[in-house]
Formats: C-alpha cells, sequence, structure tokens
C-alpha cells in the first residue's frame, strides 16, 4: 500500500483518510480544494500489524495537509445532551482492556454519542503530528442525515460484522443503532423489525452502504420493500476506475464530511 509517487509530490495539497476496520486498514487520498479521490486502497491486515505497516508504508512521510482517522465501532448508542453524565460511562459499557471508550456532542442533534472502539495499538497522534481523529458514526449522521430531510428514510449500514441503522421520520432521527450480524438474512430482518415497530410502511426508501452492501443484497431486499436503492457517490465525486462507492462508503465520508 505504498502511496504513489506522483500524489507524494502534492501530498501539501492533499487530504489522507485512515479507517480501521475490524480486519484491516482503508485508506483514501482526496485534493484539498476539489474533493476528489485520487486513491482508494484497502489491506487486510491484523490489527497488531497496524502501526508497522503505515510505518513501513512511509504514509507518515509525506506532510499531507490534513489527515483523518475513524475506527469500526465495537458498540455505541446515543444520549439525550441534558441527561448525560461523564460520571455514568462505566454503566453504559463495561470497561474492556482492548477498547477505548470516547464520548462527543453529535452537532445540531444536541445528542451525546459514546461509543467502544479498539485503536489495534495504533498511537495516531505519534504517527501523524496533526491526525484528527473522527467517529465514523458521526460521520454517518452527518452525511446521510442531511441527504433525507423532511422525509421518511431508511439508511442501513452493513460491515465490520455490524448493520447500523439510522430511520428518519419526516426528517427527524427517530432510531440510531447498530446491531451483530453478518448475513443478508440478518439485514433484512432487522429493517423489517425497525419499520414495524415505528409504523412506516415497504414503502419507505431504504438506502444500502458499505462493504457488505451488494446487488445480491439489494435483490434480496425487492420483493418486500418497495424503493431499496445501493448508495452511489454524489454527483461529480469521480472515484478511481472499478471502485464502487457503497463499498468504499466509511473512506469516502471523510471528504464529503470534510469541513
Amino acid at each position: 500500500m505504498r502511496i504513489p509517487s506522483h500524489i507524494v509530490q502534492k501530498a501539501d495539497q492533499c487530504h489522507l483518510g485512515i479507517h480501521c476496520a475490524e480486519d484491516g486498514i482503508m485508506a483514501g487520498i482526496f485534493d484539498i480544494k476539489t474533493k476528489q479521490p485520487l486513491w482508494l486502497e484497502y489491506q487486510h491486515l491484523q490489527q497488531w500489524e497496524w502501526m508497522q505497516a503505515i510505518q513501513d508504508w512511509k504514509w507518515n512521510q509525506p506532510l499531507f495537509r490534513k489527515i483523518s482517522v475513524t475506527h469500526c465501532s465495537q458498540q455505541w448508542t446515543l444520549c439525550p445532551q441534558h441527561l448525560f453524565d461523564e460520571q455514568q460511562l462505566p454503566y453504559w459499557f463495561k470497561p474492556h482492556d482492548q477498547w477505548q471508550t470516547r464520548y462527543q456532542l453529535v452537532a445540531g442533534l444536541n445528542i451525546m454519542l459514546i461509543e467502544q472502539f479498539n485503536k489495534g495499538g495504533v498511537n495516531f497522534s505519534s504517527l501523524f503530528s496533526h491526525a484528527q481523529e473522527r467517529s465514523i458514526v458521526e460521520l454517518w449522521m452527518h452525511y446521510h442525515l442531511a441527504q433525507h430531510a423532511h422525509q421518511d428514510h431508511l439508511t442501513l449500514i452493513a460491515e465490520d460484522h455490524n448493520i447500523g441503522v439510522l430511520l428518519q421520520k419526516q426528517g427527524n432521527l427517530i432510531l440510531a443503532n447498530q446491531f451483530a450480524g453478518n448475513e443478508i438474512e440478518d439485514v433484512l430482518y432487522f429493517a423489517s423489525a425497525v419499520l414495524q415497530q415505528n409504523e412506516l410502511s415497504q414503502n419507505t426508501p431504504i438506502t444500502m452502504a458499505g462493504k457488505n452492501a451488494s446487488d445480491e443484497l439489494k435483490q434480496f431486499f425487492e420483493p418486500y420493500f418497495v424503493n431499496v436503492q445501493l448508495w452511489a457517490a454524489p454527483l461529480g465525486l469521480q472515484l478511481p476506475k472499478n471502485k464502487s462507492a457503497k463499498e468504499w462508503h466509511s473512506i469516502l465520508l471523510h471528504t464529503l464530511c470534510a469541513s
């Protein structure tokens, strides 16, 4: 996963995004001005290999203008801001030797996001002096909720043996959750349950994203739901050849949500 030399030469004009998935590292390099992806790559790795691999690939040697890092969340939940108490964190999630617990305010929603994730032994601040670590769940909400303002809509993010769910009714977020599951039957079950419990019909538009959002999954849904689509890159965003937006969803959000 060495970065091509022609990109290294203009690193000061580029944004390096890194997403630490459960089974490897996904990376993207984007033009700062246009937000266009210049390079997208994925490498299957064990978590204990991440630190050495990044150093071997010399990602920390060119001085990128911007660096953002996200992690696959092992578990997460939301809490109204006025009810949140930092002292109560151990009651939300049990401490775990290998996981880090983090919380943040989700801008514009007045809710706190609490999550646990595995950093894989990587100290990104030691590799990149100006790396910005963000929550992938916060990026999901930041991007997808804005796309469906004033609409009923279900967004499903299927990857890393989990199914992320964002349900909107008339544009308002009424459910955000993550369920364990890796089979297409799991995705269908949770989608059906979420819509039924919140009194939304099979006509509710559904968007699928993530590494496990496949044509097979879409076809499996179509006998049961009227409007099912795979997430596509926004108009104007040009992906490198043979790259599918839905599979690169987590890393593309780094540029789509960049300020």
